[in-house]
């Protein structure tokens, strides 16, 4: 049994109605997952599930609550950005034959035999997307930013000077272009 396992909801025996879940998710969730492309660093994210059974379906409801530690997009510091929202799954049964398949992320079909839900890929995703696009977690607060300074100064030097002074042709290529743009001509 991984750290993962956890993530296993079985619902063949729930009775149908309230059940909640809650769950601690720290650097080791991110690291025994092994998601690819995390941009996570570390992050302590206190995850309450509400799960309703009802006749055919599941409902489960996602609250974060989170504080993530991400590279700045400005100056690449490491900071915690808090990350909080709730997302949804619906859980259908049918056999594939029954259901039509539509164009949407929040049901998801299982077959009538199935006996539990793995969420750890879903909770990976729905923390995907409620962080947001822009990651600047030492944005000015106060007239203090917590940007490192000595990146910020090369970056503005750069913004400023603009590209390095376009370098002289060698004359010989140079030579060697005009042959060509006469023969062009012709």
């Amino acid at each position: 049994m991984g750290y993962l396992s956890q993530f296993k909801i079985s619902f063949s025996g729930l009775s149908q109605g309230l059940h909640e879940y809650n769950y601690t998710i720290d650097d080791k969730f991110f690291e025994e997952a092994q998601f690819s492309g995390s941009d996570i660093k570390r992050a302590k994210i206190n995850l309450d599930i509400d799960l309703v059974k009802q006749s055919g379906m599941l409902t489960l409801t996602f609250k974060f609550e989170s504080q993530i530690q991400v590279s700045c997009d400005r100056c690449l510091n490491d900071n915690f950005i808090p990350v909080n929202g709730v997302q949804r799954l619906i859980v259908k049964f049918a056999e594939e034959r029954e259901y039509e398949p539509k164009d949407d992320d929040e049901v998801l079909i299982l077959a009538p035999s199935e006996t539990e839900l793995d969420i750890a890929q879903y909770v990976y995703e729905y923390i995907n997307l409620l962080m947001p696009y822009q990651r600047i977690p030492c944005e000015i607060l106060n007239d203090f930013s917590l940007c490192n300074q000595e990146v910020i100064e090369k970056l503005t030097h750069y913004q400023s000077h603009g590209t390095p002074a376009k370098e002289e042709i060698d004359p010989r290529w140079e030579a060697l272009k005009s042959i060509s743009s006469k023969k062009k001509n012709k």
